[in-house]
């Protein structure tokens, strides 16, 4: 038994005062239960109900649903079912107007001023760069290194390089700097999200985590395992922006970008950044912050962006703030949508229709705001997920990659 919610618009696109109309299907191959009943949601992007309705299941007629937002941002349209012991659902979502979503929160009026303070007592600290092979990761394509920084708080970030064999000729090489998604650390080249064939080009992949990644495998998941044993490291220290997780993380990632722009093995005109999901707000930062370093970016169904939107029932919140308008502030200055801002490249920005971790609302508010050249890729048929759940829109997005970097893959 199968429960399929569809946009009746192959788009899924629509003009404020246009209704979206969605039709909700049962398949089977058996007959269906007399009593089975299909239960839809309409709501803002999950956050603000709009509609609920019950009806009967029915193979053979879809049942239809229409709908309408009053202003820009996405209609989700969430179908359940009870079959048996099994919850069934589906769901779509249809965009209106999304080019005219725009963050609702005022960023910090010191927002500049505390980041190039933040900047400026990193540089107080000393580099100290660790930079060690790691020969059991490394392949006939490239040599894999274990790279640390001394950073501010008396801490230190931890990556992983790589850089390509003599099979692909002399440097210098084209360079991709990644910050991976939430959870722990990545320990080996395997684990980077941006691993397209040939490796012919540098990938640097560095950690939002402070504890070292040349342990084991079993010590590192310990590692992080006490790391979020209280709570998730996302609401650690909210309760002030210099304070707050990913500050630390933030400045010393910085430093680990600079050290690869500056050696003599990197194309610099040929500089990337990628990173998805809390790689894709951790991007905002870092290219926001790089000086004009970047050639162009890839931020992939990025997180953190247009914090206040649940304020105006937009989508739910980023995380759950037991100090609603206090932990928002604190937030204010990671926002995506204020570095979004600041950020001279040309982005590619890639949205999740039916994202449940990063609303595509609150992408589009902080795409909007881009004022370099940019290009949003519309996966309307996604939601939160890793590389592989977006493979059918790989090919776009390794050409807008090739044609950055100089590079056939």
């Amino acid at each position: 038994m199968k429960l399929i919610a569809a946009c009746a618009r192959g788009s899924q696109m629509y003009r404020i005062g246009e209704q979206a109309a969605f039709e909700v299907s049962v398949s089977s191959d058996v007959p269906l239960p007399p009593d089975l009943a299909v239960t839809v949601h309409l709501t803002s992007d999950t956050q603000a109900m709009l509609l609920e309705k019950t009806a009967p299941a029915a193979a053979a007629r879809p049942l239809r649903i229409e709908g309408a937002l009053p202003e820009p941002g996405f209609l989700r349209c969430r179908a359940t079912m009870q079959a048996g012991p099994e919850t069934l659902t589906h769901e779509c979502a249809a965009a209106f107007e999304p080019e005219r979503i725009l963050p609702v929160l005022p960023e910090p009026e010191d927002f500049d001023a505390f980041w190039q303070g933040a900047l400026a007592r990193l540089d107080s600290v000393p580099d100290d760069v660790q930079c060690e092979p790691a020969p059991e990761f490394s392949t006939a394509e490239y040599n894999a290194f274990r790279v640390s920084f001394a950073a501010i708080e008396e801490s230190r970030v931890f990556g992983v390089l790589t850089v390509p064999t003599a099979k692909y000729g002399a440097p210098p090489f084209p360079a991709v700097f990644e910050v991976p998604s939430a959870g722990p650390s990545i320990r080996e080249p395997n684990e980077f999200a941006f691993t397209v064939t040939p490796r012919n080009y540098i990938c640097f992949n560095v950690n939002v985590h402070a504890y070292d990644i040349g342990m084991n495998k079993e010590e590192c998941s310990a590692a992080y395992r006490n790391l979020t044993g209280d709570r998730h490291y996302f609401l650690q220290g909210i309760e002030s922006p210099g304070t707050y997780y990913f500050h630390r993380a933030a400045v010393g990632i910085h430093r680990a970008m600079k050290w690869l722009y500056e050696r003599e093995d990197v194309d610099r005109a040929h500089f990337l950044y990628y990173g998805g999901s809390q790689g894709g707000f951790m991007g905002f930062n870092q290219v926001a912050l790089a000086g004009g370093r970047f050639t162009a970016a890839m931020f992939h169904i990025p997180a953190m962006a247009d914090v206040g939107g649940s304020l105006i029932g937009r989508h739910p919140p980023p995380l759950h703030l037991p100090e609603m308008d206090r932990h928002l502030r604190t937030l204010s200055y990671y926002d995506a949508a204020n570095f979004a801002r600041r950020i001279p490249c040309p982005v590619m920005v890639t949205v999740g229709f039916i994202d449940n971790s990063c609303y595509p609302s609150s992408v589009y508010a902080a795409y909007n705001v881009l004022p370099c050249e940019k290009y949003i890729l519309n996966c309307a048929e996604s939601g939160h997920g890793g590389m592989f759940s977006y493979k059918k829109h790989h090919a776009v997005m390794w050409a807008w990659m090739r044609t950055r970097m100089n590079r056939d893959f």
